[in-house]
């Protein structure tokens, strides 16, 4: 008689097989299809068996200091600065720190708000993806310093908070990974 891992991991051999052979199944990829075997499988004792891999996840402090710097929001975020309250704001913040300005330009809409560059701290806020370059750098995570002046820096699926001030940005929070002039610094 067949034991049971030998008859799941014969199945799971096919599929994969038979995905690469047609050429990614019209468009689906392994992790799509990984995913729809795992809902399948769910509530059977294979379910454990199929599982998308997770990014790993590294506390960073992140301190930068560009000319200017374009923050494209990957989600709805909620800000009050002086008097003036943003709810679900969607779109790119630019801070000029040569000219001390900020601009809020909401996506999709003609919306351009234009004020002098302050103190300002957006909590829970989610980034895809961050790239800089020509800026000065430091980075902070699990007692690891690095610094880089007029580098590159790159960070990914950053989650956390963000400052500005009138002279730099600094960034508080999780992220997938951090590259600094082209090299893995998180």
């Amino acid at each position: 008689m067949l034991d049971w891992k030998i008859l799941v991991a014969a199945f799971a051999a096919l599929l994969i097989a038979s995905t690469v052979l047609v050429g990614g199944a019209g468009g689906f990829g392994l992790t799509d299809i990984f995913n729809k075997i795992g809902e399948w499988l769910k509530s059977s004792p294979f379910g454990g068996f199929f599982q998308t891999p997770v990014a790993s996840i590294h506390e960073v402090d992140v301190a930068l200091k560009p000319k200017t710097y374009t923050l494209k929001t990957s989600s709805n975020i909620n800000l009050s600065i002086d008097s003036i309250n943003f709810v679900d704001f969607n779109g790119n913040i630019e801070a000029d720190f040569q000219g001390k300005t900020l601009v809020f330009t909401e996506a999709n809409t003609p919306l351009n708000i234009k004020m002098p560059l302050q103190n300002i701290t957006i909590h829970d806020i989610r980034v895809d993806k961050i790239f800089l370059d020509e800026t000065d750098f430091s980075v902070s995570s699990n007692q690891l310093e690095t610094t880089g002046e007029n580098g590159t820096i790159e960070i990914f699926d950053f989650y956390g908070e963000i400052r500005f001030s009138p002279d730099s940005v600094e960034l508080h929070g999780n992220v997938s990974m951090v590259r600094g002039n082209n090299k893995d610094i998180v």
